[in-house]
Parts: structure tokens; C-alpha cells; sequence
């Protein structure tokens, strides 16, 4: 702990709707995390007298250089640290009913429970990955050239599934044989319900995304082929979980057995960032380096009677 000579922190312990994904969750090495943020109109402790200091007794591990630069630019109106399986923060006044976290943060956020729920569990989980992937973005590469395969799947789409003005739309994600979440023991499609699609699609998709592949940047994970009568656009989703995905459970989302392998079978440059969650305990080893915000140095401690505290007046 800083030698500040500050209260005691608040141990919070497991508070299940605490912590939304990233932005607003900052990974430090070692395990650890730090959640902050402000409400303009919920944040009370901003511009309180005396003012209320965010950071006493906050461990040394903290950023602290970059948490007081916020804190004094009024950006900051509540600072909660993720250590050892639980969350704590510094005390507050009686009269702060509301920092402005349970503002932000719905409480019947389910996937807010999921990325909560994976920091005290060991190996990977789909919830977590899945919010990773839906932050990441398409590492840039060619677009794969119009094929055989492409004209049979669209081919089979208009026959079986036209809409009452022709239009057909399928969006799926793929599933490796070796997934223990899949118990076909094939490699197999899903939608965004994780319903397994038939075989005769399968297999068609399974074609194009064998046409798609390169031998080092890999293959797609998620793909929507949209068929009007004026032509044909597909969407290829390698490395992130795509806006047009629909499905919001983490199981639906994002396989980690299956994500692994297809990682594994890339050249190191086409692996995403997020790849890391696959096969990392956090909990034991601390979240991959690719994913942590370098955390600075402690500064100087602080006197007592001065503590880091934003200025008076209310930030709107």
C-alpha cells in the first residue's frame, strides 16, 4: 500500500454488476484491474468540500501518475481496484450517496455478470473473449476473390430461402469437430441462437470458407451472405465479433476451443490481440501483456493533508 497515511480502503468483495467491459475496465499486469470513470450528473464526489480523495488507499500497483492526471482534470469520478478476487475502493463521506458507477452500469447487465464472473474463474471463457472481440477490429487483408463456392452457396440459397421479394440473408460462425461445446464431432456451422445449421448448408459454407483461406492469415470465423436481385455481398469476419452478429450470450458468440485452434494454425502476425484470453489463467498469471495498459510508476506519496482530489465545482 502507498505510504499516504490515508484511511483504509473499502473492501467491496465480489459486487456482481461492478465492472462493465472494456473501455471503461483498465487491465494491469499481475492479475489485476482498475475501473473508473465519471457521470457529470451522477458523480457526486466531484466538487465536493473538502474534496474527496479517489485514491486513498489505493495499492502501489495502481497507475498512479495517470490516475491523478485524470483526477485533476475532473474526469474521474469514481476509482475501484481488482485484486486477489475482490474490489475495493477509498472511503467515502456519508453524505456521497453516488459516485455515478451504478449510473453507467445497468444492474441487469448480463454480460456486465459474465466479464465479472470470468476474472475469478480459471482458463478461458467465452463471455470475456467475446467482449474482446466485439472491441477488436479486421487486421487489414486482401479480400478474397469470387469463387465456385460462393456461386453454389448463393445458388442454394435462392433456391431454398428467398423471401417474398427474393431477397435471401444468412449470417453464420463456424465450429471446429474437436470443440467439446459441439458434440457432432464434425465441423459444423451455428447461427446467432447457436443453433446448428443443416448439413447440405454446412458443407456449402464450409466450401467457401475453405476458397477464402490463406495459408497464413487464416480463415474466417463469422460470415453474412446477403443475395438481392441486384447482386451478392458477403461479410467476413476473421478476427473480431462483427456489429451485424447478433447473438448476445457468450457461448453464441465466441467457442474458445474453436477459436484456439484456428489461432494456432496462424502465422504470429494474424493472431489478434484477444488471442491471448485462449489459453491464459488471469486470475493466476495475470491478463496478457498485449491486452494491459502499461501501469506507471507510484509517484512521490502524498502528504496527508494533501491529498490527489479534483478541484472544486462540478464537471458538466
Amino acid at each position: 500500500m502507498p505510504e499516504s497515511g490515508g484511511p483504509a480502503p473499502v473492501a467491496l468483495g465480489y459486487v456482481p454488476n461492478a465492472a462493465p467491459p472494456p473501455p471503461s475496465l483498465t487491465w494491469v499486469e499481475g492479475g489485476r484491474a482498475v475501473l473508473h470513470g465519471i457521470d457529470n450528473d451522477y458523480s457526486e464526489g466531484v466538487g465536493l468540500t473538502p474534496p474527496v480523495d479517489l485514491l486513498a488507499g489505493g495499492p502501489d500497483w495502481l497507475p498512479w501518475e495517470w490516475l491523478i492526471a485524470l483526477i485533476s482534470n475532473e474526469v474521474l469520478g469514481f476509482v475501484y481496484w481488482w485484486a486477489d478476487g475482490a474490489w475495493g475502493r477509498a472511503p467515502y463521506p456519508d453524505d456521497l450517496r453516488e459516485d455515478g458507477l451504478t449510473a453507467i452500469v445497468p444492474a441487469d447487465d448480463s454480460e456486465v455478470r459474465a466479464v465479472l464472473d470470468a476474472l475469478t474463474e480459471d482458463g478461458a471463457d467465452a463471455a470475456v473473449i467475446a467482449v474482446a472481440m466485439r472491441a477488436a477490429v479486421e487486421l487489414p487483408r486482401p479480400a478474397p476473390a469470387e469463387s465456385p463456392a460462393l456461386a453454389r452457396l448463393v445458388a442454394w440459397l435462392r433456391a431454398n430461402h428467398p423471401q417474398a421479394d427474393g431477397r435471401c440473408l444468412l449470417a453464420a460462425a463456424f465450429s471446429d469437430s474437436a470443440d467439446s461445446a459441439d458434440p457432432y464431432g464434425v465441423d459444423g456451422f451455428h447461427d446467432e441462437q447457436g443453433r446448428r445449421l443443416g448439413a447440405e448448408v454446412s458443407a456449402l459454407l464450409g466450401e467457401l470458407r475453405q476458397a477464402d483461406a490463406d495459408a497464413s492469415s487464416g480463415r474466417w470465423m463469422y460470415v453474412r451472405v446477403q443475395v438481392t436481385a441486384d447482386g451478392v455481398t458477403v461479410d467476413r469476419a476473421h478476427d473480431h465479433l462483427p456489429g451485424w452478429w447478433g447473438a448476445r450470450y457468450g457461448t453464441h458468440e465466441a467457442r474458445p476451443e474453436t477459436l484456439a485452434r484456428e489461432m494456432a494454425s496462424r502465422a504470429p502476425r494474424w493472431r489478434p490481440a484477444w488471442a491471448g484470453l485462449l489459453d491464459e489463467d488471469i486470475p493466476r498469471n495475470g491478463a496478457p501483456a498485449a491486452l494491459c495498459r502499461p501501469a506507471t510508476a507510484p509517484p512521490p506519496a502524498p502528504s496527508p493533508a494533501a491529498p490527489a482530489a479534483p478541484p472544486s465545482g462540478p464537471s458538466r
